[in-house]
């Protein structure tokens, strides 16, 4: 926690649009898997809420960022397939921007 603000790590998220804004809700999944077998829930850590113009601001510029690193740093941050799959996403999405 640097000067009262805390700091969490999260390695999930769901999200919910409105027609007034988008809220975002980051978790953690569990250390442990429950003994019964079924899925544990992952804890919400931290709720982000936003106006949709500022989550369109924040999409454009988080892209732009990431192409930036990994056009400097010359490589793709890598996906398994299974995130492409069970997202829906494609991967010819997210282009390497042309270096000149």
């Amino acid at each position: 926690m640097a000067d009262g603000v805390p700091e969490v790590f999260s390695d999930t998220f769901e999200f919910t649009f409105t027609a007034y804004g988008l809220a975002i809700a980051f978790g953690a999944r569990p250390v442990r898997q429950p003994f019964d077998g079924a899925a544990a829930e992952p804890g919400d850590r931290a709720v982000v809420r936003m106006s949709l113009e500022q989550a369109k601001v924040l999409a454009m510029l988080l892209r732009r960022e990431l192409n930036r690193y990994e056009a400097a740093a010359g490589i793709e941050i890598a996906l398994p397939p299974e995130v492409y799959q069970s997202l829906e996403l494609d991967p010819r999405d997210w282009p390497l921007p042309a270096r000149g």
